[in-house]
């Protein structure tokens, strides 16, 4: 049978589902003794890992006699490909500076592009020695802030995104430019030799000091298990961050970063309106009121300080 387990503060935390499609969460002390369960749905819960010594022998003596519940059903649907930049324009009253927000469409954490992808994050956004820091902030001062990346491991595909927050003065279009630019110029000639090692070993010892602590070491057994094809696939893994060389860097800034597959998000701080008081004697009501305003002239005035541009 199949059962998950994980340590909490004050036990064991056990999940397992029901030849019903529910499943059970159950609390167990340090003693065996359940504290508490509840009933949830099986799509609910998840693999499970834990890095100790005793707590798989009391779940498989707590639980072990109850049947595997059903597979869930593969999913066959994919996100159709973006076949061009999409614009949003948000002006807010409550923004203090202009920020910018790019997002394009990568494959899922499974995908053999996976490793070139994280090796040019690190690259280009992985701190202050960073290529887009280096440009945005400290060369040309178009930018306080530069951050994204990929968004956490994912089944599916997702999106590696860049944030930009603007200094004051200074105009969104122009840093969004050279950010491109920037990808670009990485894109035709490569990251240096000097580039490439740094960002592999930073991200090989990022796995290595996983394995320093219990939490860390279940975390990176499930990660492993979860979204790179089983747990003993770790050296795999390191393998993949190894082989990624300059070329590979390249073919995925090619293939992902192109203007058609990005959607572009800009904020505008805006000044506050001021209401005006209406005289007295247009604050009341007349008898017989015009016409009321109609639902769609009312959706159109919530709606006045965004635009969209699809392109």
């Amino acid at each position: 049978s199949s059962v998950a387990a994980t340590a909490t503060a004050k036990g064991v935390l056990v999940a397992t589902c029901l030849p019903d499609g529910q499943g059970v969460l159950c609390e167990f002390d340090d003693d065996g003794k359940l504290l508490r369960h509840r009933r949830v749905s099986a799509a609910k819960i998840g693999p499970m890992s834990h890095a100790g010594d005793h707590v798989f022998a009391l779940v498989e003596e707590a639980m072990g006699a109850i049947p595997r519940g059903p597979e869930r059903r593969p999913i066959h649907t994919r996100e159709p490909r973006q076949e061009g930049e999409r614009r949003l324009v948000v002006e807010d009253e409550n923004a203090n500076l202009s920020q910018v927000m790019c997002a394009w469409h990568i494959p899922e954490t499974a995908h053999p592009d996976f490793p070139a992808i994280d090796v040019a994050e690190r690259i280009l956004l992985a701190g202050e020695s960073s290529r887009l820091y280096r440009k945005l902030v400290d060369e040309d001062e178009l930018c306080l802030q530069v951050g994204g990346g990929w968004q956490g491991y994912q089944f599916d595909p997702s999106l590696f995104t860049l944030e930009l927050v603007i200094r004051e003065g200074q105009d969104p279009a122009q840093a969004e430019r050279v950010a491109y630019a920037e990808l670009q110029r990485m894109a035709e000639e490569g990251p240096s030799a000097a580039e490439l090692e740094k960002a592999k070993r930073q991200l090989v010892v990022g796995l290595v000091r996983q394995l320093e602590t219990l939490d860390g070491k279940a975390g990176l057994i499930a990660d492993t298990e979860l979204f790179f094809g089983g747990w003993r696939k770790l050296q795999a893994r390191v393998d993949a961050i190894e082989a990624v060389d300059a070329a590979a860097v390249q073919r995925v800034l090619a293939t992902y970063f192109r203007p058609r597959n990005r959607t572009v998000a800009t904020l505008v701080p805006t000044a506050a309106e001021e209401e005006a008081e209406a005289p007295p004697a247009e604050r009341s009501l007349p008898e017989e009121p015009a016409e009321a305003p109609t639902a769609w002239m009312g959706a159109r005035w919530r709606l006045r300080r965004v635009r969209v541009r699809a392109g």
